[in-house]
């Protein structure tokens, strides 16, 4: 695993020297790959979001998939479900040994 990480940090590396020296600020390309990361990231959260429904019973799934259409897709930005993404972030957090990307 070390010998890949090895790789991988000198392959960025080289990628970052050569598109300095092309003109490019290190800081754009940082801007790029840690907005792709977080993209990442929040498709897998979204594809564990739905596992957690689908793994519910029959009836109970139904009554989820109701519940999620009649408030919408930004349920997020409601009181409670804010509370509820708060939450899942801070149970993350936990998960990872409080290690951050």
């Amino acid at each position: 695993k070390r010998a890949i990480q090895k790789i991988a940090n000198d392959d960025q590396k080289s990628i970052l020297e050569d598109a300095k020296k092309q003109g490019v600020n290190k800081g754009v390309i940082r801007a790029i790959t840690d907005a792709q990361k977080l993209r990442r990231k929040s498709e897998a959260l979204a594809e564990r979001a739905e596992n957690k429904i689908d793994g519910l019973e029959e009836d109970d799934r139904e009554f989820a998939v109701d519940i999620r259409q009649a408030l919408g897709d930004d349920f997020a930005s409601f009181g409670l479900g804010a509370a509820a993404v708060s939450r899942e972030d801070a149970d993350d957090d936990e998960e990872d040994g409080g290690q951050q990307d």
